[in-house]
């Protein structure tokens, strides 16, 4: 199942609308194993190249997340990419668990965020900057933690939620 919000500025003369979806539905262990590969391959970081040279069974944190640029306040969803190496020696096994009864990802190894919790513990955050202004983004854990200004206007901001998958 994913979530997104449609975050609308209730000014009728401003025009500020962003759209910012997490999750991945029936497609995360695809997801997760395109992600860890970018990861590997040096797309994403040079941290994470240096990573995986240093702990071959870390992963990454593939969901998405909600971020806020502390320099312009625009609102943004990307994938976490933080690093995990396992608790323990045995513990860095993706699960082999279905994923769903309609895309039960057989053959296919990834880490949910169940994993993580178990059986990772938190190597490095990754960070994250603004795709308009280049400033430092904070992750959001809820919705109710985001600006409730405008960036543009400074009126009030309106979440509506959907859901999909």
């Amino acid at each position: 199942m994913g979530m997104g919000y449609d975050i609308i500025c209730t000014n009728p003369k401003c025009r500020y609308h962003t759209s910012l979806y997490f999750g991945s539905g029936f497609r995360y262990p695809d997801v997760y194993n395109e992600t860890l590969q970018k990861a590997k391959d040096g797309l994403v970081s040079y941290a994470h190249i240096q990573f995986f040279i240093e702990h071959p069974n870390g992963t990454v944190n593939a969901e998405d997340k909600i971020y806020e640029c502390q320099e312009c306040a625009h609102l943004f969803s990307e994938p976490s990419l933080d690093m995990y190496i396992p608790k323990e020696i045995e513990a860095g096994i993706p699960s082999e668990a279905k994923w769903s009864v309609a895309f039960p990802a057989d053959g296919t190894d990834y880490v949910t965020s169940s994993d993580l919790s178990h059986h990772y513990k938190l190597f490095k955050r990754h960070p994250h900057f603004c795709p308009n202004c280049g400033g430092k983004a904070k992750v959001k854990r809820k919705i109710e933690q985001v600006t409730e200004k405008c960036p543009l206007c400074g009126s009030t901001l309106q979440a509506v939620s959907t859901l999909w998958d």
